[in-house]
């Protein structure tokens, strides 16, 4: 139940990999779960030699999916994609590893993996990240194992004392293990799915992927920021809705509570005085609840839900914050709070996006007036923003 909870409200914590190797005229499937408990990452569930892609039903759908390629149509190169420099980048999926010195690279075709990736978009299964190739187990490296080399399915990843140095074509095996120190034998698949989820938690500068995916681009910048935006604002939905409730709770006992009492002690002074206390504490009550701002638009969940429910695919907001402190606290001084304006900082991908958001705000009859603050790009070509709205 508590699982259930946290991915309608987007804190769920758990990721599944699932691991493709192309064989010549097959393909073989592995998958695991992973999660991140007091800053460790942990296997809760690793399911290997599954035949088939219609075998794969246990998935669980609401957990976001990281798919691993490896084996036939992937191919390795030192440097940084030199193989397809002729070629339109856009039509391969590219992984990079980067050491102080080289740049690693496996790259794929689309061709050879979209129509796998058709299945998951169909089933509305929720994809993140493509990885291709095993170089995301080189962050393993003196982390987990101390060997000169490890085999993970048909390529042999080859280190020095530093860092990895090259890789080697061999033979594909899927029974490959590597004595891990205090733990025995551990399958290197589960190595791969290992440091893949790794690099999802704990992002390494050495590893990159790279593609022209809008789906999948989309559902990571979906699942990196707007969840947890979309959980503040069911949040503060619920909130409204509790207080509402509350309210007529209340509101519905204390008229039942004073009718009966009236009835009762009609012709009786110490009832009519018990009266009139519950029916004086009824409107002091009532009168807390609407200076409180509970059903106005003063109450936080208004503006979290007005500016939600218009937020452009392609913004994020950062920071919101209502009625700010005027100036700076001092224990001499009053505080002094604006009580008409609110703040918003956030960033774009489109300043096309970013127009509609400032058309759709100037139509709502509660804002006054909006002061574009600031906007600049920064240098991952995206374009921060800070608006100030003047409430009416």
């Amino acid at each position: 139940m508590i699982d259930k909870i946290k991915i309608k409200l987007g804190l769920n914590d758990k990721v599944g990999v699932i691991g493709v190797i192309n064989n010549k005229d097959s393909r073989e499937f592995f998958y695991a779960i992973l999660t991140k408990e007091k800053g460790e990452l942990q296997v809760i569930v690793f399911k290997k030699d599954i035949a088939n892609i219609e075998s794969m039903g246990f998935i669980d759908e609401n957990i976001p999916l990281i798919i691993a390629f490896t084996g036939s149509g992937i191919v390795y190169a030192k440097g940084d994609n030199d193989l397809i420099l002729n070629d339109n980048s856009d039509d391969y999926y590219v992984t990079k590893y980067k050491t102080e010195t080289e740049i690693f690279t496996a790259f794929s075709r689309k061709d050879k993996i979209d129509d796998f990736l058709s299945y998951f978009m169909e089933k509305k299964y929720y994809v993140i990240d493509i990885v291709i190739g095993v170089l995301s187990t080189n962050l393993l490296f003196k982390k987990v194992f101390n060997e000169a080399s490890l085999q993970v399915n048909d390529i042999v990843l080859n280190y020095d004392n530093t860092d990895y140095v090259s890789s080697t074509k061999v033979k594909s095996s899927t029974i490959n293990t590597i004595l891990i120190e205090n733990e025995g034998e551990q399958n290197t698949l589960e190595l791969f799915l290992f440091s893949v989820g790794l690099n999802h938690y704990f992002p390494s500068d050495k590893l990159s992927n790279y593609y022209a995916n809008n789906t999948i681009e989309q559902n990571t910048i979906d699942f990196k920021y707007k969840k947890q935006f979309d959980a503040i604002t069911k949040i503060g939905l619920l909130l409204f809705a509790a207080t509402i409730l509350l309210n007529f709770i209340f509101k519905g006992f204390a008229t039942n509570r004073i009718h009966k009492i009236s009835n009762l002690v009609s012709n009786t002074t110490n009832y009519q005085n018990e009266y009139n206390l519950l029916n004086s504490e009824k409107n002091r009550k009532l009168e807390v609840i609407q200076m409180a701002g509970f059903l106005n638009t003063n109450f936080l969940s208004f503006y979290i839900n007005e500016i939600g429910n218009i937020l452009p695919d392609n913004i994020v907001l950062k920071k919101m914050e209502i009625l700010p402190i005027s100036q700076t606290i001092n224990k001499d001084k009053q505080i002094e709070i604006n009580d008409r304006k609110l703040e918003v900082s956030g960033n774009t991908t489109t300043n096309n996006a970013f127009n509609v958001f400032l058309e759709q705000l100037r139509a709502k009859k509660w804002i006054d007036k909006i002061e574009i603050v600031n906007y600049d790009k920064d240098k991952k070509n995206q374009s921060n923003f800070k608006l100030e709205i003047i409430l009416k």
